[in-house]
């Protein structure tokens, strides 16, 4: 049986019943198509050996379908939200009757109702398509707007059902998404902690060594004071202290042997000092002595010429007295 589709006027082939539930293969769209009792064929001829038939097969009328059931059958579909089987029947009484404005208005409401179905349509089909984008993209309260939308145009759909199983398993990978994201930036935040706690660290570690460094400097610098001033007792008590502080720091060893140094050098420099003045009193005493025997001998000689002179006269007598003495005097003012 041909069928025509009211939609894009496409005519495609179907297999004939009373009522045609089609789909146009062009365009998609559903209808229903109404078939009359197809004219039984004609008695095949009948052999020689047999007896004849009475008389020719006459053909089967088809049944007449009267207005007034087709329109209430129409008014039925539309009651009953089925546009595409009211429109079959309307198209048949637009055959029958094709200027009956009964018709006609009937027609026109079905073609509102079927403008309307095809934007209902559209618009679930848009909403559909939008709590997938939204779900998708991890808007799941709008998401859900639309799914609620669609579950009330029709609650027991599997496909919207579906659909909200498919929000609730999105909505759970995202809350473990964020969990690990979360997780990740904890991590992050206690390693950056970490080494800023390790820095900070440093820091007072490189203060504390450049304040000890310039303590161990002020204190060595004193320590060389002391040596300078050769007030070793004094050195020695500070070592002595910085050593009790940091008993193996080598710096403060080494100072202990500087100190050792100094004071042997100390010691060295006295013992020096010590000859050095017992020599110079030796010779003092010697030149002590050599005086006295010299001015033994002027005497001795002025006695020989006080002798000589009082012979011969005493003016010059008194002169090598005083001559002597001089002498005497000028050798104990050198020693």
């Amino acid at each position: 049986m041909n069928v025509k589709c009211p939609n894009c006027r496409f005519k495609f082939e179907v297999n004939p019943n009373n009522e045609l539930n089609c789909t146009c293969p062009r365009c998609g769209k559903s209808f229903v198509a109404l078939a009359l009792e197809p004219v039984p064929a004609s008695p095949p001829v009948q052999a020689a050996n047999r007896e004849p038939v009475a008389g020719p097969a006459q053909p089967q009328s088809q049944p007449k379908v009267s207005e007034v059931d087709l329109y209430y059958s129409a008014m039925r579909c539309m009651e009953q939200d089925l546009i595409d089987k009211a429109r079959a029947y309307v198209t048949q009484l637009l055959q029958m009757n094709p200027n009956e404005p009964l018709y006609i208005q009937l027609k026109e409401s079905l073609d509102r109702a079927d403008e309307a179905k095809r934007s209902k349509e559209e618009r679930i089909r848009t909403m559909y398509f939008l709590a997938m984008k939204c779900i998708d993209s991890a808007q799941f309260d709008q998401a859900a707007e639309y799914i609620n939308s669609l579950l009330a145009v029709s609650p027991n759909d599997p496909m919207y059902q579906n659909l909200w199983n498919r929000l609730i398993e999105k909505q759970n990978q995202e809350a473990q998404r964020q969990e690990e994201l979360r997780r990740q930036d904890e991590a992050r935040w206690l390693e950056e902690e970490r080494h800023r706690e390790d820095a900070r660290l440093e820091d007072e570690r490189r203060l504390q060594e450049a304040w000890l460094e310039a303590e161990r400097k002020l204190q060595k610098e004193r320590f060389f004071g002391y040596l300078e001033a050769d007030e070793y007792d004094k050195a020695k008590s500070q070592l002595d202290q910085l050593l009790e502080e940091n008993p193996d720091d080598p710096v403060y060893l080494g100072l202990k042997d500087r100190l050792e140094e100094y004071r042997l050098n100390d010691l060295r420099q006295k013992e020096i000092l010590r000859r050095a003045e017992e020599e110079l009193k030796e010779e003092e005493r010697k030149g002590k002595d050599e005086a006295s025997e010299h001015l033994k001998q002027v005497l001795n000689g002025e006695n020989y010429e006080m002798q000589k002179q009082s012979l011969g006269g005493s003016g010059s007598g008194c002169m090598v007295v005083i001559l002597a003495v001089i002498v005497t005097l000028a050798s104990f003012a050198l020693f």
